[in-house]
């Protein structure tokens, strides 16, 4: 959801039964997850190369409402849960 430009269709895709068959030991990783960052702190270089932290949750919920997406499920363990979570 924060780089929707890397993947098809914006990274927003149906999960059907084909699609998931096999892929259990895979984890997060087919679906371009990561148990790092937080999208409150999110660090972008600068123009004069210095690194800031931004707030990307507006960027966030407003993919929510283009994609018509009612919840985010967060399926993990370790770190994958520790991200905060998104409401509205």
């Amino acid at each position: 959801m924060l780089f929707p430009e890397r993947y098809p269709e914006g990274g927003v895709f149906r999960l059907g039964r084909e699609t998931v068959r096999g892929i259990g030991h895979l984890g997060g990783t087919i679906l371009g997850t990561t148990n790092r960052g937080n999208p409150l702190h999110f660090p972008v270089t600068m123009p004069d190369g210095s690194t800031r932290d931004i707030d990307r949750t507006d960027e966030i919920l407003e993919y929510f409402a283009k994609k018509e997406l009612d919840a985010l499920v967060s399926v993990g363990g370790d770190g994958s849960l520790t991200s905060p979570t998104l409401c509205t």
